[in-house]
């Protein structure tokens, strides 16, 4: 699971834009597209 922030201009804060479970594609701040569900736990 990812939690993805972007900063807002005007409060200079981080807000939450999304939560990602299988897949995390955005493209703010630029084109991201990748598959979670390859990603392994570090442990």
């Amino acid at each position: 699971m990812v939690y993805a922030y972007e900063l807002d201009t005007v409060s200079t804060r981080y807000v939450p834009v999304g939560i990602y479970h299988d897949r995390l594609k955005t493209v703010s701040p630029f084109d991201i597209d990748i598959d979670l569900t390859t990603a392994k736990e570090r442990g």
